[in-house]
């Protein structure tokens, strides 16, 4: 899944960086929040992350994250969500597979 998401990046962003979880659910409202996952210390916690694409009419959550390095450290502060100064991006999407 990485290997197509890779070139899109147009080596914008260093792939080694990227993180994907990807969940099945048996309906939308158990899909996870959109709130990211910080652990209580401020560092980005990828322990749950998995990749199961799910069978036919599963509903599916993709979560692509990205930790962004900030490259001005005292003016970028404001901008620091996560340990380290950096940035954790997010993009998520759900969808239900279709019957194949």
């Amino acid at each position: 899944f990485k290997d197509l998401i890779c070139p899109e990046l147009f080596g914008l962003l260093d792939c080694n960086g990227l993180e994907v979880d990807v969940q099945t659910f048996t309906n939308f409202s158990g899909a996870p929040n959109s709130s990211p996952p910080i652990d209580g210390s401020g560092d980005f916690d990828n322990s749950s992350f998995g990749f199961d694409p799910g069978g036919q009419n599963a509903i599916v959550v993709v979560r692509v994250f990205y930790q962004w390095d900030l490259i001005i450290p005292g003016l970028s502060k404001p901008l620091e969500n996560i340990n380290g100064n950096k940035r954790l991006l997010q993009s998520t999407i759900a969808f239900r597979n279709e019957p194949f």
